[in-house]
């Protein structure tokens, strides 16, 4: 334990005499402040701005830091000779690979609070010279409705047309009827709306009296809406309703298609039991719109920025103890230089997972229709002509096999990313990233069980 210790302290104290690293730290602050000074549109968009940066600045210089700093720690140490020193101590090699990642661990999380302090108390004063943008700070939690239900018919529904949970859908020629539980159904569901007027999409909250609301309730739309061939918006009706007393209010909201939308209406339209409903009509007949169970949600104001801001930064700072593990083991097999640049790979194929991931979706796509089509031709007794550009289909079939395998290996460095739920102003709900924790143990123990070997198994001289 005092080896480890040792090796701990060691690694802290030469990471920071580094000047790479105060380097990389200043350019993140500079990246940081220099932000408030780009044109924007509004006070609003100007906090917006400078969020996006600390953020993104912060995340990509704390892997710069991480990469640069573990990456060529092991090497440099047998370049030095310093391992021959360490090693006649009573000192395993396993000591010093944890050693060196508990270290790198402990200096990048100081780095990291560091940098995002900065951008924090940047943010806030920015925020201080444009008090009328305020509300750009804000932190809500997205409610998601308990039950989804539409109703298509040429005759009138009726409010109380809502029924239990598990009862049936039913289709015929004159109606389209469907309740769904949206705990239990998936949420790529999709119901397209359009012909009578009457048809109507509804959404059942139920149990709000354990959330904190304002006078006004906020109700975050986001629908896909249109008036026929390049109109791609439309006025709709907003009816919220009391269940208990039958109270309602109907205000006119006009959507775009794709564009979240805010709407608000009293508290006292959420009845005792916490319960409210929420209808949507079309006002023109002639439009339509497309929604789903989770194209609504409430807003309920939570927690303030500052704790909703680090807790977004512990979830980057998981994706940085993952490079560090990969860097660590890896350079007790591999160079500095080559080390870094695997990383560097590594790191950007990661953060593009997802556009990789559906590449390989179409490219599987593009085969089924080539083997379509030569059997298709089969049958027919044809032969099947392939043009010079066409690429053979054992060639994408190994490929495919390639790069999915590949892919596998490849930490995705897309799952930590919760910029986007920080810049709208959502409360980041901590126990739906606890799987992020299960993932980073996996490799972290994968990846140390390969880098203790390899450190065992390599011949220093």
């Amino acid at each position: 334990m005092n080896a480890l210790l040792a090796i701990i302290i060691l690694t802290y104290r030469e990471s920071l005499r580094k000047k790479i690293l105060l380097v990389l730290v200043l350019f993140c602050i500079g990246l940081i402040v220099s932000s408030a000074f780009f044109p924007v549109v509004s006070p609003s968009a100007r906090i917006k701005l400078v969020q996006t940066w600390t953020f993104q600045g912060v995340t990509f210089f704390g892997i710069l830091v991480a990469i640069f700093l573990a990456a060529v720690s092991i090497p440099s140490d047998i370049e030095n000779k310093r391992v021959f020193l360490i090693l006649t101590k009573p000192v395993t090699r396993e000591t010093i690979i944890m050693g060196r990642l508990i270290g790198f661990i402990l200096t990048t999380a100081l780095i990291t609070i560091i940098m995002a302090l900065v951008g924090l108390g940047y943010i806030r004063l920015v925020a201080l010279f444009s008090p009328e943008a305020q509300g750009a700070l804000e932190v809500n939690q997205r409610i998601k409705p308990d039950k989804f239900y539409f109703h298509q018919s040429s005759s009138a529904p009726s409010l109380d047309s809502l029924r239990p949970i598990g009862s049936p859908v039913g289709a015929t020629s004159a109606s389209l009827n469907g309740l769904y539980d949206t705990a239990q159904e998936g949420q790529e569901l999709e119901v397209a709306l359009e012909g009578e007027g009457n048809n109507f999409a509804a959404y059942e909250f139920n149990n709000l009296n354990d959330y904190t609301f304002l006078d006004d309730v906020k109700v975050e739309i986001n629908l896909k809406t249109g008036e026929g061939l390049g109109k791609v918006s439309s006025t709709i009706l907003v009816k919220v309703v009391n269940p208990t007393t039958k109270e309602e209010a109907t205000q006119k909201l006009n959507i775009t298609y794709r564009r979240t939308e805010v709407a608000q209406f009293d508290r006292r339209l959420i009845d005792k039991a916490g319960d409210v409903r929420i209808f949507f009509y079309r006002a023109n007949p002639a439009s339509y719109i497309k929604v789903g169970p989770a194209s609504v949600m409430l807003l309920s104001p939570q927690s303030s920025f500052e704790w909703n801001f680090f807790k977004a930064f512990g979830i980057v700072f998981l994706q940085i103890v993952l490079v560090l593990v990969f860097c660590v083991t890896c350079s007790s097999f591999l160079s500095g230089p080559v080390n870094i640049f695997l990383n560097m790979f590594l790191y950007f194929c990661g953060s593009g997972m997802k556009f990789l991931q559906d590449s390989l979706e179409t490219m599987k796509l593009t085969m089924l229709e080539q083997v379509k089509r030569e059997n298709l031709a089969e049958v027919a007794g044809q032969v099947q002509r392939h043009s010079d550009g066409d690429i053979p289909l054992w060639l994408m079939q190994l490929s495919d096999s390639i790069l999915s395998n590949v892919l596998r290996i490849i930490p995705d460095f897309s799952r930590f990313d919760v910029w986007d739920n920080l810049l709208k102003g959502y409360a980041i709900n901590i126990s739906e990233y606890t799987h992020l924790l299960e993932y980073v143990f996996i490799y972290l123990a994968v990846m140390l069980v390969i880098g203790i070997a390899a450190f065992r198994l390599r011949e220093i001289k």
